[in-house]
């Protein structure tokens, strides 16, 4: 509730601004209010969902960002012609109306409470959780850092310059703003169809086949020659990219140590996403040291936007494959519970599988009940 209050006052305000430093101070902190939500948002949509839901609702879940950014050209299409940039602020900060709808109607899930029980209880405290965490699953906080890093860099090295991209090949801002609105389209549905299928094919699995569907789009969507073909294939970039991040929520928070469930996922995905966000950048310089040797109506170079972004996309999707091949997966992860380690979890599990044999300290190592434990547990 505090995120969404505090980013949505900073939306307005960025509206307000009257110079560039005010506004590169308003959008500092709000990115330190919007990179608080995603985790937390996250972890309590999928911790009291049915685990056969899973996967759809992650789906549904991450493709609220696509959704936000279809609307967001369809404003832009609308009102930025017309009224200038400001009013897509003021319009911006509605989701200030969902803290009514936080504060009566979702309750705190069961995990938080537990987490809240567990620390009151052994008088620990969140700094406390943090060092254990990161003492105990650094190895895991890397691969999850490297893994976010580059969804990050496949969605920003797809996206961000692509405007900028149809742009400098003389097409119009509307024509620009509809683009966009198409491959926002086919980002919805991709994240959720993805998203669905990662439930019975498997998070990581289902995140390669959309790897390698995006790969067979880079050519078509970074050298169409005419702004049909861009279209097309930018719907089916879309789909496929988005359809990977379809799975993220899911798959993150089930790799999450259950002490930090709600700051694991958002922390490693904002990292990811800081160590990424040059990513236009880095196309926008290296399109405009490597032009195409055309020019423009005004004379000027046309930037090779379409081979950097094809060279970008490459490399991120070749080495997203990899990473996620070698990865771990915990599909199916009880995300309830609220205990310090994992092998705590295991072990709850296991209990709440089978009775609690009564076996005598003497008894042999190799009883049917200790075999169908090991077996559990497996």
């Amino acid at each position: 509730m505090v995120d969404i209050l505090l980013f949505s006052i900073l939306e307005v305000l960025t509206g307000c601004a009257s110079n560039f430093g005010i506004l590169m101070l308003i959008r500092a902190l709000f990115g330190i209010c919007m990179g608080g939500e995603w985790g937390l948002g996250a972890s309590l949509a999928l911790e009291e969902l049915p685990v056969e839901a899973r996967g759809l609702f992650a789906g549904l879940l991450q493709q609220g960002y696509a959704t936000g950014n279809l609307l967001a050209s369809l404003l832009y299409y609308t009102i930025v012609p017309r009224l200038g940039w400001r009013p897509m602020f003021w319009i911006c900060a509605f989701p200030a109306l969902l803290i009514i709808l936080i504060r009566f109607f979702v309750p705190e899930s069961q995990a938080a409470q537990a987490q809240m029980e567990r620390r009151k209880t052994t008088n620990t405290t969140f700094l406390s959780d943090f060092k254990f965490t990161f003492a105990n699953y650094w190895k895991l906080a890397i691969y999850c850092i490297v893994l976010m890093s580059l969804f990050n860099f496949l969605s920003h090295g797809s996206q961000d310059l692509y405007p900028t991209f149809i742009g400098s090949l003389g097409y119009s801002d509307e024509q620009k703003a509809i683009t966009n609105a198409i491959s926002a389209t086919g980002a919805v549905l991709g994240g959720t169809i993805f998203g669905y299928f990662g439930q019975y094919l498997g998070r990581r699995r289902a995140i390669i086949i959309a790897a390698l569907g995006a790969a067979a789009m880079i050519y078509p969507w970074a050298f169409g020659t005419t702004l049909g073909s861009l279209q097309v294939s930018g719907f089916f970039m879309q789909f496929f990219v988005q359809g990977a991040w379809g799975i993220v929520p899911a798959y993150l928070n089930e790799l999450s140590p259950p002490a930090l469930r709600a700051t694991f996922p958002g922390l490693t995905y904002n990292i990811g996403n800081m160590i990424s966000a040059s990513s236009a950048q880095i196309e926008s310089a290296l399109g405009e040291t490597y032009p195409t040797g055309q020019v423009d109506k005004s004379g000027q170079m046309i930037p090779n936007y379409g081979l950097t972004q094809s060279v970008l996309m490459g490399i991120t999707v070749g080495f997203l494959i990899l990473v996620v091949a070698f990865g771990d997966e915990k599909k199916g992860r009880d995300l309830t519970v609220g205990h310090l380690d994992e092998e705590v979890d295991v072990e709850q599990s296991v209990n709440t599988l089978q009775p609690s044999p009564t076996v005598k300290d003497d008894a042999p190592s190799n009883l049917n009940t200790q075999d169908s434990s090991q077996t559990i547990v497996v």
